[in-house]
């Protein structure tokens, strides 16, 4: 099972404010990743809709964690940044984007 969690951004400034959040909420730089629409790379896990996600000038945060309260953790602050839930634990989010 993927232990992670995806949150869909509207703009770099959301991703910027976000990712400050989940590093002072003590989640590692390795476990943050970024997908940005210039990159031409994406996530592994269920790449045709993050790809479209991207293409449409979204930004996709994929924050990793075995624990699953701080998965819990990342979705709060996802969603205190404006961001949406796409993907949890390996599965779509059922009201996600």
């Amino acid at each position: 099972m993927n232990k992670a969690v995806i949150g869909v951004l509207g703009n770099q400034a959301q991703a910027e404010a976000l990712v400050l959040s989940l590093r002072t909420a003590e989640f590692a730089t390795s476990d943050i990743s970024i997908l940005f629409a210039s990159a031409e790379d994406t996530p592994e896990v269920d790449a045709k809709p993050s790809k479209r996600k991207v293409r449409a000038g979204n930004i996709l945060v994929t924050v990793h964690s075995e624990n699953g309260e701080m998965r819990h953790r990342a979705e709060q602050i996802v969603k205190q940044h404006g961001g949406k839930i796409f993907l949890r634990d390996g599965s779509r989010s059922r009201r996600g984007p």
